[in-house]
């Protein structure tokens, strides 16, 4: 009787967490030349077409030598050449189709400051001669004027694991361990 209320409760557990809204983010990897690393927006499970605004940006590997970090982290700042957050990107199912963002540049681009050295940017959706382009980005560096080339961009979803999904396994394994618990008890 005892493990019928446990398995009971685990799976009432289970039923809320997956009626709930989810508060998911979504990951998405990014690459060109010899630069990655994330983006983190709001959203949850596969995305849709639509817009999806920048919650954090992360700096995995660079081979340019940027600092390994986030905004988050206080490695970079969200701003340069006159934008601002807030950042958004519009999606079609499986590509950017714009890079959103706000302030007084009146170019698309999403442009991240090296908080420890000013002269330093990544720009995604820009290329050479000051273009929009959506699919290129750059690891830019402005000691004397001088820009780097800009390459082709690639941004894809990272997968992450739906909240729903995550409820299952947890009353699963839940039950799994009240089944074993009782078997040692009766033994």
């Amino acid at each position: 009787m005892r493990l019928l209320a446990q398995l009971s409760i685990a799976l009432v557990a289970a039923s809320v967490l997956a009626a709930s809204p989810a508060q998911a983010q979504i990951s998405w990897n990014w690459s060109f030349g010899s630069e990655s690393g994330k983006f983190v927006t709001n959203g949850s499970g596969s995305p849709a077409a639509g817009t999806y605004s920048l919650q954090d940006f992360i700096v995995t590997s660079s081979g340019a030598g940027a600092p390994i970090g986030s905004v988050g982290g206080g490695q970079y700042l969200a701003q340069g050449f006159f934008t601002t957050t807030p950042y958004s990107f519009d999606w079609n199912g499986s590509a950017i189709t714009k890079w959103n963002s706000a302030g007084s540049n009146g170019f698309d681009w999403w442009v991240f400051e090296n908080a420890s050295n000013a002269n330093y940017f990544y720009f995604f959706g820009w290329e050479q001669n000051n273009l929009n382009t959506v699919d290129q980005a750059t690891y830019y560096y402005q000691p004397v004027g001088v820009g780097q080339a800009s390459y082709q961009l690639s941004v894809n979803v990272a997968s992450v694991p739906e909240p729903s999904s995550l409820a299952l396994v947890v009353a699963g394994l839940t039950g799994l361990a009240a089944i074993a618990r009782r078997r040692r008890v009766t033994s």
